[in-house]
């Protein structure tokens, strides 16, 4: 209740005075719902400048859910409004992460917010949603961050080094090595449910005097940064993955019961009502089978018959044959004996 009341008083003590440098954006999102922080949003103008303690108040306030697995605190020192606004296309995978989160929230104005400031924020997370492994990571270093299986929350720290260059194109190709590395990191985290807070810590505490003229000419015309996301933020969880429907289950029903007890005979009344078709089924198939024994075997029986006779046959030619052959061998033995008779 009373950090409510606090919260609400520094944002009334909010300087309506534009500062076009000397002050910090800061993105904080939520995977899961963080219930109330949109009315900072909501009271927020773009054109003026929230003092630090105020961010802290609102990022303890977004903590304190302790709603995630992972908290994460991006530092990109440098970092400015004007760079969320011109180089939108380079923050792709950071306005989707936006995008998809329950809660979020954009602050383009804050007073610069120092190394102690995000100390302070990580302690409180450690000792609030009780996280005991941290991990400091030195941004665009790919080779330095080693994926994570286990369950185990945990606090990243992620240090990019300064985006201090002026020409366009180098700022440009530097911001989008940058949200690919977040990319990297985040998408390989095991769980959805992650708390990110990205600003810039300058401790030097001056913006880039060179950019003064393209800052203006680029900031003169726009309504925040990723206004037209933020508008879609509601007091409404989105993320919820838990079912409802309640869990189905088949029975459990082993392969093989063993075999059963109970007599089953042919001729019970029940067994042939219920397997009539499949009875009458075989019965068919059994006279089928005998009837087509039966005829196979009389027609096997009444063929040697015939072969026989056949052979009788054959065989009475060939006798008669014989027979007509030595009688005329007769006849002509006795030509040749009466002719030999006549010459003597």
């Amino acid at each position: 209740m009373w950090s409510k009341l606090i919260s609400i008083v520094c944002l009334l003590s909010i300087s309506t005075s534009l500062v076009w440098g000397n002050t910090v954006p800061v993105i904080m999102y939520s995977h899961r719902l963080s219930p109330g922080l949109l009315r900072y949003q909501i009271n927020y103008n773009y054109k003026q400048t929230i003092p630090n303690d105020s961010i802290k108040i609102i990022s303890k306030e977004l903590i304190e859910n302790c709603n995630s697995d992972a908290y994460i605190f991006i530092n990109i020192p440098g970092l400015l409004e004007y760079d969320l606004v011109k180089y939108r296309d380079e923050f792709k995978y950071l306005e989707q992460y936006l995008q998809t989160s329950t809660t979020g929230l954009t602050f383009e104005k804050v007073d610069y917010i120092n190394d102690n400031t995000f100390n302070e924020l990580i302690g409180f997370t450690k000792h609030i949603c009780n996280v005991n492994k941290f991990m400091s990571l030195r941004g665009n270093d790919t080779r330095q961050y080693e994926p994570y299986l286990d369950t185990d929350k945990r606090v990243i720290r992620i240090d990019f080094p300064p985006l201090n260059g002026t020409e366009e194109e180098w700022r440009s190709e530097t911001i989008s090595h940058y949200d690919k590395y977040l990319r990297t990191v985040i998408a390989q985290i095991p769980s959805p449910h992650q708390t990110v807070i990205l600003t810039s810590l300058d401790s030097d505490g001056k913006a880039l005097t060179d950019l003064n003229k393209e800052y203006i000419k680029t900031m003169i015309e726009y309504d925040g940064i990723f206004n037209d996301v933020i508008k879609e933020k509601s007091d409404i969880e989105k993320n919820h993955r838990v079912n409802d429907v309640p869990l189905v289950r088949n029975r459990h029903k082993p392969l093989y019961e063993g075999l059963s007890d109970e007599y089953v005979s042919i001729f019970d009344n029940d067994f042939i009502q219920d397997n009539y078709q499949l009875l009458q089924i075989i019965g068919t198939t059994i006279i089928a089978f005998v009837g087509y024994q039966i005829f196979t075997r009389t027609t096997t029986t009444t063929k040697p018959h015939e072969a026989t006779r056949r052979k009788l046959k054959v065989s009475k030619k060939g006798m008669k044959k014989d027979s007509t052959k030595e009688n005329e061998l007769e006849i002509a033995t006795k030509k040749t004996e009466v002719v030999s008779d006549d010459i003597d």
